[in-house]
């Protein structure tokens, strides 16, 4: 498994912003992934999947009203094995054993 980062569409703060497009991403960080609106992947490969889209069930509301500050996004994800429910705007996924130096600053070995 690889780290990897997983943000709802239409994020947009003072680090950046990011529509609904990988392209269109400016988030001043890694974005590995846009996490769907409907059951298609957004901004991604048509068959790309989150890293943990076999533990997790997860759905995404987006909404981008006319005249709006910003778009509202926000994922939620239930954990099959336990049943637990998380609502959030961005993931990340580390494995048990991080690859990447980037996330020994967060998670330490």
């Amino acid at each position: 498994d690889v780290e990897s980062v997983w943000i709802a569409p239409g994020q947009y703060g003072p680090l950046g912003s990011c529509g609904t497009s990988l392209r269109d991403c400016r988030m001043g960080c890694r974005v590995d992934g846009i996490l769907p609106t409907d059951l298609r992947p957004t901004g991604s490969e048509p068959n790309a999947k989150p890293p943990w889209s076999d533990e997790f069930d997860y759905r995404t509301l987006y909404v981008s009203l006319p005249g709006n500050a910003g778009p509202v996004s926000e994922v939620a994800f239930v954990h099959r094995p336990t049943k637990t429910l998380l609502s959030t705007d961005a993931v990340v996924y580390v494995p048990d054993r991080p690859t990447s130096p980037l996330f020994d600053t967060y998670f330490p070995p």
